[in-house]
């Protein structure tokens, strides 16, 4: 299995045992934040066995505690599940968007009919702010952010990229009921949850996302080099999501 891993998949093969080094002997928990503001916060949990005494017999029962480990195998399988459930948020806001809302906004940013405040002070306008800096920081601009932009934060952002993610944006909204990586749609939608699907894994492979999450979960600032550029690729992928 190692072998054929190792010769079949070496990216995803080095990748795997990068995050395994990661681990913290001393760790209780970890945590990171995704580019959408979601905040991932999972245990390390360990087991110990207690005695427990029955009709005079003692028998060693295991419980799980929060505890370190010695060899935390989970680092690779949680950061890989957190990037998987944002991608069904992605795909949710992406396919069910507010026609009106984009609309009015894609129209500010076209015209510019939108003057810079001097406050941020709205609870909304300080979610912009942490929205666009975790842009900055992953090279991935979460669909989230749409929802949120108005006449009075719009300057906050380069106009140019949000104008970029809405042109990727279905025609037409439409509901999705996802579970996981199952995704179900009118049958009419079905291409464009397709498209929408390459586009998300996309701007993934386009970012840095992968170093943007190691390095909240490093005590040290890694650089992450990839092993080549998959962006184009994946865009016109038949079965990427089949």
């Amino acid at each position: 299995f190692y072998q054929v891993m190792n010769e079949q998949a070496p990216g995803i093969w080095d990748l795997n045992q990068s995050l395994l080094s990661l681990a913290d002997p001393e760790a209780t928990a970890y945590s990171w934040t995704l580019p959408d503001n979601f905040h991932v916060n999972v245990k390390v949990m360990n087991t110990i066995e207690e005695p427990i005494t029955f009709l005079g017999e003692t028998y060693m029962v295991p419980r799980k505690v929060q505890a370190p480990v010695d060899i935390d195998l989970s680092l690779g399988a949680n950061t890989t599940h957190s990037v998987d459930g944002m991608v069904v948020r992605e795909m949710e806001r992406r396919c069910y968007f507010n026609f009106n809302k984009i609309t009015d906004v894609t129209m500010m940013l076209k015209t510019g009919l939108y003057e810079p405040k001097s406050s941020m002070a709205r609870e909304h306008d300080q979610l912009v702010i942490t929205l666009w800096d975790n842009y900055l920081q992953s090279g991935f601009l979460s669909a989230r952010i749409l929802e949120l932009l108005d006449a009075e934060n719009l300057w906050w952002v380069d106009r140019h990229v949000v104008l970029d993610m809405i042109e990727t944006l279905p025609k037409k909204p439409f509901p999705v009921i996802a579970v996981h990586d199952c995704f179900r749609v009118h049958p009419n939608y079905g291409n464009d949850l397709r498209r929408q699907y390459n586009q998300i894994l996309s701007e993934i492979a386009r970012s840095n996302l992968l170093q943007f999450i190691v390095n909240q979960i490093s005590k040290d600032q890694l650089t992450v080099e990839k092993y080549g550029d998959l962006t184009d690729a994946v865009l016109v992928a038949n079965y990427a999501l089949s």
